[in-house]
């Protein structure tokens, strides 16, 4: 047997407008999938999706189900191939699945990794001829993922020091708007990897942790002070008080006025506790 005999590349194709969504298991082939940015849920088996709206490199075997894709805004630019035989398989399960469990990683930089993915769809769509270019671009693709996973994880501790600077500025003034994707430029960090880190640090999103501080700000408020309701959401970044007050209730479980209402009253006899 030919040493390229046992892999074969079934097709490939790039969607720059891509606004499909996956949810289900590929049972007879691998593939490699690339992102190259739009916003793309990604998740495997029906755990917790991760999402971002930069680059993410991932891959597909039939031991999984899959589930990614239009996240309801834009669109994604999609770039995938898919192949099966015996080396196919051997690549997965003692290659790519082995570096990363959760089965996908944010690449640093994607110029190679677009290069290669549209030359094996370039492959996948010609003669058989080709299978042996087609087996050395993937095992290439395998070592170029081994090296940028090592310097991911080389580069991991400073990163979340980094991230922990954002989240320690955020805490120091909080506020509605703030500007993340400046804050990773500016901390040397791609956006996707610093919401990455983000959630895995503080267990939220940036923005949906902005906000729930932004509501808790908004509860001492109404607790400590005798600002109306509308003075408080418009210090919380609301110049509409019913969109404020909605943002309070979904974050605090009750509307600013309840909230307020349910505080006890330490003023003195013949003093209101709060103005509403």
């Amino acid at each position: 047997m030919n040493y390229f005999d046992d892999l074969t590349l079934i097709w490939g194709d790039e969607y720059p407008r891509c606004r499909v969504s996956i949810d289900k298991r590929f049972e007879d082939c691998c593939s490699l999938q690339l992102s190259l940015g739009g916003r793309l849920s990604y998740g495997v088996d029906h755990k917790a999706p991760f999402l971002t709206d930069g680059p993410l490199f991932f891959w597909h075997h039939p031991a999984s189900s899959y589930q990614y894709g239009y996240c309801g805004r834009g669109s994604w630019h999609h770039l995938w191939v898919s192949f099966r035989g015996p080396r196919a398989f051997r690549l997965m399960e003692n290659g790519f699945m082995t570096l990363k469990t959760d089965g996908f990683f944010i690449p640093g930089k994607t110029k190679w990794v677009e290069q290669t993915m549209r030359e094996l769809i370039s492959l996948a769509r010609s003669a058989e001829k080709h299978r042996a270019r087609a087996v050395l671009l993937l095992e290439e693709l395998l070592l170029w993922t081994e090296a940028e996973i090592e310097q991911e994880n080389l580069d991991q501790p400073l990163s979340i020091q980094k991230v922990q600077r954002i989240v320690e500025s955020i805490q120091s003034r909080v506020k509605r708007g703030y500007n993340f994707s400046r804050a990773a430029a500016e901390a040397g960090l791609s956006y996707s990897h610093f919401r990455a880190l983000f959630c895995q640090i503080m267990g939220a999103s940036p923005s949906a942790y902005v906000l729930r501080r932004v509501m808790e700000q908004a509860a001492s408020d109404l607790s400590r002070t005798h600002l109306t309701v509308g003075q408080i959401g418009l210090g919380a970044g609301y110049t509409d008080q019913a969109q404020f007050s909605k943002a309070f209730k979904k974050i605090m479980g009750l509307s600013p006025k309840a909230f307020r209402r349910g505080i006890p009253t330490t003023a003195p006899p013949g003093k209101a506790g709060g103005k509403l």
